[in-house]
């Protein structure tokens, strides 16, 4: 009998090499290796992928729309990654709809996100500044 590919789980084979149990984490946090931990134990944030991160912020805070935009002070859309707070960086590259490269930048760790309207998002990502100046504290 195949047995799932993750280190220590002798759990039968289900799919992509994992065990049901290691195949849903997979699929919902992009790793096999996270475990949501909100009952305790903390969170092992350094498996998180992009995907995962962002699904992580929307448990923790909720959905951005539940929040207003750190620029303009209207209704949020997005959780974005603030690049300038974060000394270790993570990149994942993905593939667009005509099939190139690029690269997403990240942080598994939630203190590095805000909130933002989709407008201020894509200034913001294409290094726009608003004229009003973001704080840590903000």
């Amino acid at each position: 009998m195949r047995t799932c590919d993750v280190e220590d789980c002798d759990n039968k084979h289900r799919g992509k090499g994992y065990c049901v149990k290691h195949y849903q984490r997979f699929i919902k946090w992009g790793t096999p290796h996270y475990r949501d931990t909100r009952g305790g134990g903390g969170v092992r944030k350094e498996t998180l992928t992009y995907n995962g991160i962002h699904t992580h912020l929307r448990q923790q805070f909720g959905p951005a729309s539940l929040h207003t935009c750190a620029f303009c002070g209207e209704d949020a859309d997005d959780w974005a990654f603030v690049e300038d707070w974060c000394d270790a960086v993570q990149y994942e590259t993905k593939l667009d709809y005509k099939g190139k490269e690029y690269e997403l930048a990240y942080s598994s760790d939630p203190a590095h996100y805000i909130t933002l309207c989709r407008q201020d998002h894509r200034s913001y990502d294409a290094g726009i500044s608003p004229s009003w100046e973001l704080s840590m504290g903000a």
